[in-house]
């Protein structure tokens, strides 16, 4: 790994320690956004646990979070949706069940396109990575050996 990437991993890493979740989107009833799915995490409250989507919002340029409620975490789950997918979220407010109760109603789409692209980087990368990895490892050997031989060595 190279210096530049080691500090580009460490800035990614530093901001989610310093921030576990981002801020929590309070859509407005029928507001459509388009997010990129950083994470999904199954974080433990004072009141239980659940299921939290880590989103960056495509148009926005801005991290959230989406608490998902039961029936967006089956919908995630019924979509295979997964960390790099992009996905279309619409509100569409609170509903009565036929028994009586409320829940919040959810849309929640899948960019195909965003899948097929994802797809064919997870078909490509592995043996470009490794080399990657492996010439970069070199380099970084080398640059160790450097600094532990001395000049008689």
């Amino acid at each position: 790994m190279t210096a530049e990437n080691l500090e580009q991993h460490k800035a990614k890493l530093e901001e989610h320690v310093q921030e576990p979740f981002p801020p929590v989107w309070e859509p407005e009833t029928a507001e459509m956004r388009y997010f990129e799915v950083l994470a999904v995490r199954n974080p433990t409250t004072r009141v239980g646990s659940g299921h939290v989507a880590e989103l960056l919002d495509l148009e926005r340029g801005s991290r959230c979070s989406v608490w998902l409620s039961e029936i967006l975490h089956a919908k995630r789950l019924e979509q295979h949706v997964r960390v790099g997918d992009w996905i279309g979220l619409c509100y569409h407010g609170i509903r009565t069940s036929a028994q009586g109760r409320g829940y919040y109603l959810w849309s929640l789409v899948v960019s195909e396109e965003r899948r097929r692209e994802l797809e064919e980087q997870d078909r490509s990368e592995p043996e470009a990575d490794e080399e990657l990895i492996e010439v970069d490892l070199r380099a970084e050997l080398e640059s160790l050996k450097g600094k532990f031989e001395g000049p008689g060595s």
